[in-house]
């Protein structure tokens, strides 16, 4: 597939995630989703940096949220996540960005990572339609795919 070029449409944007060992599917009714890769700093200043501040990277991480409408007739949503994050099941996710994204298969660019739910957050406003809201740290490495 051809790489996308200009600005991507953040509709093009599909988040994926099943317990570790499963089939991957696209989670329906997806708000935003979003992942933070960081990197810890070391300080290695000494007594010859003339009072400079002197560092090196040290250990990376990630995290990863999701928030979606609650619709309980989907294959994944609000009951599997909140089950996953009391049963302490690690989940493997995908966010796939470019292209159409409608499709197991369709985008320029896959991150691929598995991790832990931190948080499951339920919520409701009146007369507006109920959302949850997932927060997952990621275990090892997040990988990135081209299309």
């Amino acid at each position: 597939m051809a790489q996308s070029t200009g600005f991507i449409n953040a509709t093009n944007v599909k988040f994926a995630a099943v317990e570790t060992g499963g089939t991957i599917a696209v989670i329906n009714d997806v708000k935003e989703c979003s992942v933070t890769i960081t990197t810890d700093i070391r300080d290695i200043t000494n007594k010859d940096d003339d009072g400079w501040k002197n560092i090196l990277p040290g250990l990376k991480s990630a995290s990863c949220a999701m928030t979606a409408f609650v619709a309980y007739g989907n294959d994944f949503n609000f009951q599997e996540f909140q089950n996953a994050q009391l049963n302490g099941t690690e989940i493997d996710i995908e966010i796939r960005v470019g292209a159409t994204g409608t499709g197991a298969d369709d985008g320029d660019r896959v991150y691929q990572m598995s991790g832990f739910i931190t948080s499951v957050e339920l919520s409701s406003a009146f007369e507006e339609t109920q959302e949850f809201s997932v927060n997952f740290d990621i275990n090892g490495a997040v990988t990135f795919a081209q299309q």
